[in-house]
């Protein structure tokens, strides 16, 4: 539970102080329609995870796979408008630096394909409640860097303290399991992959190609 608060606060603080905080203080910030779609399922689904680990603590898990499944509609939302996203964001930038935003593109658009395959593991190993849990972990963890990183201060230590969280579930596996769970070495080893070999796949020809078509530069 401790976990999902943490992670939480993350993408509140990251994510909310450029969408949803201008609101609070009267002020409309002028962004497309996606963003805000993007905004609103991210944040029903990490307060989704704060009550759904609530709800197991308490031991209510028929309610929590109820409410678990009719959440899952948040998924491609999050997923689809995230991509727009960061195609659209691209396509704006593309002129300063090709190579670069193309580059970036690919790392962007893993984010939100790990985020869904976790997230769809989990789901479909719903009634293992140790991969279940882990891989639920893991993919907010996909997600979590990308807010750390719009934080003052810490943002340019998004990737040290991503990795750092994603340590600390390795840490309770050899703590109460006395050995590291297959699902938290495969989301440890998705999560390191995506870190140190996104840059290098960005660059490929392969990618490069598929990145201008997707901007319109094709």
């Amino acid at each position: 539970m401790l976990f999902a608060i943490v992670v939480a606060l993350f993408v509140l603080t990251g994510f909310g102080r450029t969408t949803f905080l201008p609101l609070a203080h009267g002020e409309v910030p002028h962004h497309p329609w996606y963003v805000y779609v993007h905004a609103a399922s991210l944040f029903g689904w990490t307060g989704l995870l704060v009550l759904q680990t609530t709800l197991v603590a308490r031991g209510r898990t028929r309610v929590h796979r109820r409410l678990g499944q009719a959440a899952m509609v948040l998924v491609p939302i999050g997923v689809l408008s995230g991509l727009v996203l960061v195609v659209e964001d691209a396509r704006g930038n593309y002129a300063d630096d090709p190579s670069g935003v193309t580059a970036e593109l690919f790392g962007q658009v893993m984010i939100f394909c790990m985020f869904a395959f976790f997230t769809l593991a989990a789901v479909a190993l719903v009634r293992r409640n140790d991969w279940h849990k882990r891989f639920m972990a893991f993919s907010m963890l996909f997600v979590v860097e990308a807010a750390i990183g719009r934080i003052p201060v810490v943002g340019g230590q998004a990737e040290h303290i991503t990795l750092a969280l994603a340590s600390t579930v390795i840490a309770y596996d050899l703590v109460a399991k006395r050995f590291a769970h297959p699902a938290s070495v495969i989301g440890l080893s998705a999560l390191f992959a995506s870190e140190f070999f996104g840059e290098a796949l960005g660059k490929t020809n392969v990618w490069q190609g598929v990145a201008r078509w997707l901007v319109g530069t094709g």
